[in-house]
């Protein structure tokens, strides 16, 4: 008798580590401090996304700009482009992981 593998489908897969991946950036935003600011640079033509990726990359410490940024202290519209900002780098970092498994899958 022959024994039988299962594996999740790449949807569940990815939605189980999105939610762990984007965890992991918001309590290190030191080690992904620039894959957020060129989230901000790139995906969003908001003024204040040019901002703060602006303040953030010429900061001595970016990533206590971006922790300010993302616990509101900067304001309402700050924490909102955050969790935008680390939403995308944790959909690129979450898709690139179920791509190691199933090579031609995309999140729909």
């Amino acid at each position: 008798m022959g024994s039988r593998f299962s594996f999740d489908p790449p949807r569940h897969i990815y939605d189980e580590k999105y939610a762990e991946v984007a965890r992991q950036i918001e309590a290190d935003l030191f080690t992904h401090r620039w894959a957020v600011i060129e989230a901000f640079e790139r995906e969003f033509p908001d003024e204040d996304a040019r901002m703060l990726a602006f303040i953030a990359g010429d900061a001595d410490k970016p990533e206590k700009i971006l922790e300010l940024a993302a616990s509101g202290i900067l304001g309402p519209e700050c924490r909102d482009q955050m969790t935008l900002a680390i939403g995308h780098v944790a959909d690129y970092q979450t898709t690139q992981y179920v791509r190691g498994y199933w090579p031609d899958w995309t999140p729909q």
